[in-house]
Formats: structure tokens, sequence, C-alpha cells
């Protein structure tokens, strides 16, 4: 069941990039650069969720779960365990990032930016699908337990996982917004324009 979810997990965030090169390529500025990101705690959505729930995850196992209960789906150990990793791959993203692009530029890619962005943003709701997948089995632990009745347990694992589609989707939409065309400037503003600001500059952004 471990390898399952990080299989699930893994192919949720791999959709990201997939989606935006199939669905949305014509939209995207592939040459665009981009500097090393932030985790703003007012917009990081996904990366704060994922910790959150890393910390709720631990609470849930540690209040509600007695250290001697056979679980259904992981062992107590495991759950930990996976916890521990959806938290990791948060902290992992802008770290990919930066020692991704430094490689592609240094091989002169003319879409170094947008590639480790990219890859950055699959890993980000990779770790935040394994914590969602995480939620949706402790619910249902507490169903076995007793803990929960049947209708709100099963109402919550559907939410989380109908959650866990939305996400996708939503990192799609978040990543073609970063890395959108600018809008073609008007005619003649160029010859208007200082030679200096000519020059593209890095584009700031935030972890998803």
């Amino acid at each position: 069941m471990l390898t399952c979810l990080l299989i699930v997990g893994w192919l949720s965030g791999l959709m990201v990039p997939v989606m935006v090169m199939l669905v949305c390529r014509s939209q995207v500025d592939w040459s665009k650069q981009l500097t090393g990101p932030t985790w703003d705690f007012t917009r990081s959505w996904a990366s704060n969720m994922t910790a959150a729930g890393t910390i709720l995850g631990y609470g849930v196992l540690l209040s509600c779960v007695s250290p001697t209960a056979t679980l259904h789906f992981l062992p107590r150990q495991g759950y930990l365990t996976i916890g521990t990793i959806a938290g990791g791959l948060s902290v992992l993203a802008p770290l990919a990032f930066n020692v991704l692009s430094r490689i592609l530029v240094s091989l002169k890619s003319q879409c170094a930016s947008s590639s480790a962005f990219l890859v950055s943003a699959g890993i980000t709701v990779w770790g935040l699908a394994l914590q969602l997948f995480i939620g949706a089995c402790l619910v249902w632990e507490l169903y076995v337990a007793k803990t929960l009745p049947f209708w709100i347990a099963s109402g919550l694992v559907a939410f989380v996982l109908l959650l866990c589609f939305s996400v996708v989707w939503y990192a799609v939409l978040t990543a073609v917004d970063t890395l959108a065309k600018q809008a073609a400037p008007i005619a003649g503003a160029e010859k208007a324009m200082d030679a200096d600001l000519q020059v593209t500059k890095p584009v700031a952004w935030t972890l998803l």
C-alpha cells in the first residue's frame, strides 16, 4: 500500500508538466527566465496544505489512534514514514528548481527556467497529493475504529479525492499563469524604451 500511494502521488504530480505541455503549450513562454522561488505563506497554497497536513496527520496518529491498534491500510510507522516523505517533497521542490535550472543554464538550454519550474510544480503537487491520500486513508481508519460514522467518513473521503483531482488542474492553471507569454508591446514602443529596460529580467515567483 505504501508503494501504491507513492506511485499514485507521483502520477498526480507528473500530470502537471504533462498537461501544461499537451494542453496549454501555446500559452507558455518557454524561454521565460525565473528567479529562485520564495515560500509566501499567503500564496503558497499547496506547500502550506502539505505542511499543515503533515502536522494534522501526526496529530491524528498520536491522539486518536492507539499505539497498539491494528490499522487497515498501513501500519502506524508506515503512515509516519509517508507523511514525512510528503512534507519533505514540499521542501525539495525549491531545491529542485535551483539545481535543475542551474544545470540547464550551463547546458545552454533555451527553456531552463520553465522546465525547472514545471518539475518543481510537479514535486509540490506530488507531496500534496500524498498528503491528501494519507488523509483519506486516516479518515477511513477512524471509521474502521468506529470513531466516525460511515456517512461522515465516506463523505470526507469523497471530498478529499475530489480535492486531489481539482488540485492538479488548479496547479496546471497556476503554472500557465506563471509562464504565460507577455502581451505584445504597442507598435513603436520599443523605440521609446531605454535600451537597458529592453533586457529581459528574471521573473519572481512564489511556490505553489
